[in-house]
């Protein structure tokens, strides 16, 4: 089983390839469960819209139940791959938390925590604004311990900025170095299976870790390789530093 590397393929295909109790820690960050397609669509318009470059999301042709469906066959799948006590990060809002920890759960994990991430920011709208989103923490099994015992399930981080952003649903690698020292050692395998533009990876890479991505766009596949290959790995306590910035 290759490491280090970043595949074009279905994520449930390519999943089940992978060799039993090899990962370590997996993050995901599911579409159709963050509810920012439509907030992205309304971010962007008259700059990038379905037949630009880039489409927005590989399975964005599926129906809601369809989607979950095609969430629960993924989780059955990677849960004989991932080591025992593994942590198991899932991204989702409000609206798909109670069906997203179902699904988990009926896959076979054990459902730990709920994250809240607090971006700092309000959104747009009339009624209450949205400032954050949401982290189930699940895991195979009994969870391993975290790195550190000071941990709060509340986390302060800015978002990724509309100019600088180049995946609609970019996560912030703060976010996300936060969640992989917390759960994964150095020379751990950190899995992403819809990778997206690559920031997990990016974020498993610079902490040292081994990284392992998957997604059906080719085109975010090209630029999550090109972002880790451009990116040498830093001293951690230099990431460390600029981490501190955002809690």
């Amino acid at each position: 089983m290759k490491i280090d590397t970043i595949i074009c393929g279905d994520c449930i295909v390519e999943t089940e390839k992978l060799v039993d109790k090899s990962i370590n820690l997996t993050i995901l960050d599911p579409p159709y469960c963050s509810g920012a397609r439509r907030d992205a669509e309304k971010s962007v318009r008259g700059k990038m819209l379905r037949g630009d470059k880039f489409e927005w999301f590989s399975h964005d042709n599926m129906t809601t139940n369809g989607f979950q469906w095609f969430l629960r066959n993924l989780f059955i799948a990677l849960r004989p791959k991932l080591v025992e006590g593994a942590h198991f990060y899932v991204f989702c809002d409000w609206r798909q938390y109670p069906i997203l920890s179902a699904i988990l759960e009926s896959a076979g994990y054990r459902v730990n925590d709920l994250i809240v991430w607090d971006k700092k920011h309000f959104g747009m709208g009339s009624h209450y604004r949205n400032q954050h989103e949401l982290i189930v923490f699940a895991s195979n099994g009994k969870p391993r311990n975290l790195n550190s015992k000071d941990k709060s399930n509340i986390i302060r981080y800015s978002t990724v900025t509309i100019k600088k952003r180049i995946h609609p649903t970019e996560k912030p690698t703060s976010v996300l170095r936060y969640l992989i020292r917390s759960s994964s050692n150095k020379g751990d395998l950190v899995y992403d299976p819809m990778c997206g533009s690559g920031s997990t990876l990016l974020s498993a890479h610079q902490l040292r870790r081994h990284y392992l991505g998957v997604d059906l766009n080719p085109d975010y596949v090209k630029m999550a390789r090109g972002r880790i290959q451009s990116t040498p790995t830093p001293l951690e306590s230099l990431v460390s530093s600029i981490d501190q910035e955002g809690i």
